[in-house]
Order: structure tokens, then C-alpha cells, then sequence
């Protein structure tokens, strides 16, 4: 872990998942064997397709019954790439038998400046940018917002019944809170890079519309997320969430 200071110090707690989401380069697909060995390694590792070929699980240990999720997912192709985009699919009918579902706010994932790599140097997995981290998240999080003014069918955990989009109302804040000096200035730069992206400009608004009122139903779902969930005790700071964090570092504005 890295040992700057962190923009929020009261450091919110993460909540553990049970799924998995994977972001997969293009280049899967215009160099189709690199596409057919990764199925190959997925069924080798035990993941089977769940329900589409962009959607996989396997069973916990000793917990058939239960399943770790994984999730493909691929950003919008540009026009030069030469990839299928079909019923929602990056990648559908290219003869992989994978694909990536279709998430155009990932319009920045391939800026990455952190590469895990294993296997003796075989493999490589590429980390994101908090940036788009924040424009994945944001558009997750507005969806919460749809949700409850009924635009979208409710996605609800039984037990509860709280909405299980909350969650990432919630992430948009830790995601905030852990941002380094450093990545927010690398943030600042990628949002001028952007600034004329079209989704990225929607997100933009979405944000606003979430966390600009301190008092709004954004921040109010963090608190509600907070105070039932993992961080009891945790103080949300808006101002410092808002103006010195998510409003900078998406480029938003005054």
C-alpha cells in the first residue's frame, strides 16, 4: 500500500465483494488466439459461463451453492478497431467464444499506470487510473438514483431489501477518500484530456446532480450506506469530498 497521504484522512472502510470485474484490452480480439487461450485458462481455473459469454462463476471451496462472479466487461471500440460491438457485446460472434459487455463509461480504462504482472511474465493485468474508477463508479452510483425515481427495475438484496445499487453511492466517496496528491493530479490531467468526451460530459452532470448539494440525495445515501452498513462512526466531509476531491478530479466546473 502506498504511504502518501490519502485526500480524506478518516479513512473509510471497503466492503468485501463476491464479484469480479474484469476489463478486457481490444487487442483480445484483433489477435484472436490471445482470445481463445484466455476462455481456455477461464475453464481451466474452473469459471463457466453463467449466462452469457461476457458472464462466468465458479463454486466456493467446499460451498457448491454459492458462487464467486465474474464479469467482462470492454470499453466502446474506436472506428479504426476492428471489433464487433453486437446486442450489447465487445467482441460477440468474432469466433472466441468471449466477449465483454458493452460499458461506455469505461471510455478511459486503457489509461493504466500500474501493471501487476504473474506467471513468470506470461500474463499481465493492468490497474486502472482512479479516474476511471470514478467515471465507472459515478455512472454505477446514478443508477441508484434512476432506480429509486422508478425509471429502472429495482435490484434489491432479499434479506433487506435495500437497494444493491447503494453500494456504489458509497464507493464513489472511498474512491475519493483513498486518492493520493499524486493521482489527483494525474486525475486532473486525464479530466482536461477528456473534457470533450461525450459520456464523459454526462457524467459530469451525473456527478453534480449526486454530490454538488451537500444535503442532496446523493450524500444523504452515503451517510445511509455508512451509518447501516460498514463505517458506523464514519464523518462524511463534504466539503473536502466535493470541492477538493470529485469536482476537481472529473473536471467539473465551478
Amino acid at each position: 500500500m502506498s504511504e502518501q497521504a490519502t485526500l480524506i484522512k478518516e479513512f473509510p472502510e471497503a466492503h468485501v465483494t463476491q464479484d469480479i470485474d474484469v476489463f478486457l484490452s481490444l487487442q483480445l480480439w484483433t489477435n484472436p488466439e490471445r482470445a481463445i487461450a484466455f476462455r481456455t485458462m477461464l475453464t481451466r481455473i474452473g469459471y463457466e459461463v453463467a449466462r452469457h459469454n461476457w458472464h462466468f462463476r465458479k463454486p466456493y471451496p467446499d460451498m457448491p451453492d454459492r458462487f464467486v462472479s465474474l464479469e467482462l466487461q470492454a470499453r466502446t471500440p474506436h472506428k479504426e478497431e476492428p471489433v464487433n460491438l453486437r446486442d450489447g457485446q465487445v467482441g460477440k460472434g468474432m469466433g472466441t467464444g468471449v466477449a465483454g459487455y458493452h460499458t461506455p463509461e469505461a471510455f478511459a480504462v486503457d489509461e493504466s499506470p500500474l501493471q501487476l504482472i504473474y506467471a513468470d511474465a506470461e500474463g499481465r493485468v493492468r490497474v486502472p487510473h482512479p479516474y476511471t474508477w470514478l467515471n465507472l463508479k459515478v455512472a454505477a452510483a446514478y443508477d441508484w438514483l434512476r432506480e429509486k425515481n422508478g425509471e429502472i427495475e429495482a435490484k434489491v438484496y432479499r434479506e433487506t431489501g435495500i437497494s444493491r445499487r447503494l453500494k456504489h453511492v458509497y464507493d464513489v466517496y472511498v474512491l475519493v477518500a483513498m486518492l493520493t496528491e499524486q493521482e489527483q493530479t494525474e486525475a486532473r490531467e486525464l479530466a482536461h484530456r477528456y473534457a470533450k468526451h461525450p459520456v464523459a460530459m454526462e457524467i459530469l452532470k451525473k456527478a453534480a446532480t449526486l454530490y454538488a448539494d451537500h444535503e442532496g440525495e446523493g450524500m444523504r445515501a452515503v451517510e445511509l450506506y455508512a451509518r447501516q452498513s460498514v463505517a458506523s462512526t464514519l464523518r462524511i466531509d463534504h466539503e473536502l469530498f466535493w470541492e477538493e476531491g470529485l469536482k476537481p478530479v472529473l473536471g467539473i466546473p465551478s
